[in-house]
């Protein structure tokens, strides 16, 4: 693995505690009605999202390694085009 890919996957992490963090103790409407929440979540699944496509772009093996990789990038997608 690149040491590139290690801080790529670092930030996939960091991003992903920091959204479970976020979101502990919130419910559904929580998130509807706290614009703040929403942009905080949105932005780290952008974070997530960037860091795996480069990662694709520089470490395809490593990529591939990762459980419903393309899954992750489609969710990313779709929640950017919903929000527009």
């Amino acid at each position: 693995m690149q040491p590139d890919s290690r801080k790529l996957l670092a930030d996939v992490h960091e991003a992903a505690k920091d959204i479970a963090a976020f979101v502990k103790g919130k419910d559904i409407d929580d998130f509807a009605n706290d614009e703040l929440l929403r942009s905080g979540v949105y932005w780290k699944f952008a974070v997530i999202g960037e860091a795996l496509s480069q990662l694709r772009k520089i470490d395809e093996l490593t990529f591939d390694r990762i459980t419903e990789s393309w899954k992750i990038l489609a969710f990313e997608t779709r929640l950017f085009m919903d929000i527009r």
